[in-house]
């Protein structure tokens, strides 16, 4: 582990000393040139706390469709590793549609999505770290829930316990599922694990939050009556087993009218104060907007507009979007003119010029491009996928020039921060993380955020010292926040 320390450290005297280019531009250690392009479908992204990325679409094979998945180093080279040549094609028999994908803290590999002709059922597909199917998991790796009628898995998450949620839609409303680790269903949540929500006539669960207090919120679209018209956003809040949070919205579901015509709630994602930002466009006129509601669901009026702040591009129909940065920033994935487009928001909705050229990126690979998803991995560099020309397409930007220097805790390495007498031990940590020298001077708050942005446990204290058990924490890394007097020192943790 004193390796690791030393190795961290130089790594991050080295980036220090070179890297200090606008936020937002190629970062030229990717690849080649900050970006690669992969023989396959273009889609969605998964980062791994180790910097591997994942991802996924929809191959067509020329009589039905299948998974496709891509794995790249950090260095944004395929891994050979994975499947033949970095590539893993999986074929049931079927029509099978990748929607969303994500790694689990043991490095595994979940997709979701949906399979069938005349009926269409939700699937989960998991892999092992190599792109085998995992038999321990499902049947030989996959499961396919029958509802009846058609219904699609949308969105995958792992909860803290490493159950398994997937949200969707089951014939025109709401679908939410929940399995144990080895996919079976969790007979303890709903009706044997699965939960059904009728919020308008036709709702399409998008998108899963987990907060930190252990309730689900699922975003998504809702339709008020006219065929193919989604043009509400919508979102329902759950307790831990399964129903409705009536502290939340109207009985626990939220409905924003937003257009005439339909607007697709692709994306969503937690803020530090828990509250939620939503995106989505108009798939008539190409608008597009993001909403934000505070954590009872009501919009919030300090952001945007009356809490809607309007996106000048088109956004792509994917669960992964938006992204939220440790500082709440809100970085946006679209495109514009044959191109990718990169935008980001300041955490009041409107747009940070510090980014880019006036908050936007645009990123040629020099076909028919178009920008789907984007993650941000744990030093805070920014990665964005897509298509071009029939390739998955990826692309790694630069970050804020200070980040790695207010995250510059490794493994317990002491450092100087904005509160010097800072540290944390153990690190690694299995069960209680302990937070030593603390300042005197008043109220701390101390925040718990994992490599996603996601805030996962936050408390007040104006002790020296704190300690919080973090044992139900998955395996990875994480930051620690302390913010005291409008400053911020942040710290990393290894979770064993």
């Amino acid at each position: 582990m004193k390796n690791f320390t030393l190795i961290s450290l130089v790594s991050l005297l080295v980036f220090a000393s070179s890297s200090f280019a606008q936020p937002g531009s190629l970062d030229s250690s990717f690849s080649v040139d900050g970006k690669a392009t992969t023989k396959g479908p273009g889609g969605t992204i998964a980062i791994n706390t180790n910097g591997k990325i994942v991802g996924g679409g929809t191959y067509d094979n020329g009589s039905n469709q299948d998974i496709f998945l891509v794995m790249y180093l950090a260095s944004g080279r395929v891994d050979n590793t994975f499947g033949v040549n970095g590539k893993v094609i999986t074929d049931f028999g079927n029509h099978e549609i990748l929607k969303s994908v994500i790694f689990q803290p043991n490095g595994k590999i979940l997709v979701t999505g949906y399979t069938g002709y005349d009926i269409i059922d939700p699937l989960v597909v998991r892999y092992n770290k190599n792109g085998t199917l995992d038999s321990s998991f499902g049947n030989n790796g996959k499961i396919i829930t029958h509802l009846g009628a058609d219904n699609i898995g949308y969105a995958i998450a792992v909860q803290p316990d490493n159950k398994i949620l997937v949200a969707g839609e089951w014939d025109r409303d709401y679908l939410l599922l929940r399995y144990l680790a080895n996919g079976k269903p969790d007979d303890s949540f709903g009706s044997k694990g699965v939960v059904r929500t009728s919020i308008d006539v036709r709702d399409n669960g998008k998108s899963i939050i987990l907060q930190p207090d252990g309730k689900i919120v699922v975003a998504g679209a809702s339709n008020s009556g006219y065929p193919g018209d989604e043009n509400s956003f919508s979102l329902a809040r759950y307790k831990p087993d399964g129903s409705l949070d009536t502290d939340f919205g109207d009985n626990g579901k939220v409905l924003t009218y937003v257009w005439t015509d339909g607007s697709l709630c692709n994306s969503a994602a937690i803020q530090s104060n828990g509250k939620f930002v939503t995106a989505g466009s108009d798939p008539y006129s190409g608008q597009s907007v993001m909403l934000r509601y505070t954590t009872t669901g009501k919009l919030d009026s300090s952001f945007g507009t009356n809490g809607i702040a309007n996106i000048p591009n088109s956004l792509s129909c994917s669960d992964k979007i938006i992204a939220i940065q440790t500082d709440d920033k809100i970085v946006v994935s679209g495109s514009s003119g044959g191109n990718f487009l990169l935008m980001r928001y300041k955490p009041n909705g409107s747009l940070d010029k510090s980014f880019g050229v006036n908050g936007k990126v645009v990123t040629d690979f020099g076909g028919n491009d178009r920008g789907y998803s984007v993650a941000i991995q744990a030093d805070g560099k920014i990665v964005q996928s897509g298509e071009s020309r029939g390739n998955f397409a990826i692309a790694r930007f630069k970050e804020d020039n200070n980040f790695n220097n207010s995250n510059s805790n490794f493994s317990g390495l002491q450092k100087k921060h904005i509160l010097p007498d800072v540290y944390l031990s153990p690190n690694p940590v299995k069960n209680v993380l302990h937070i030593q020298g603390l300042s005197a001077n008043g109220r701390k708050t101390i925040s718990i955020i994992n490599v996603y942005g996601k805030l996962l446990q936050r408390t007040v204290t104006a002790n020296t010292a704190y300690s919080t058990d973090v044992k139900t924490l998955a395996t990875g890394m994480y930051y620690i926040g302390i913010e005291e007097n409008n400053k911020i020192t942040r710290l990393k943790f290894i979770k064993e």
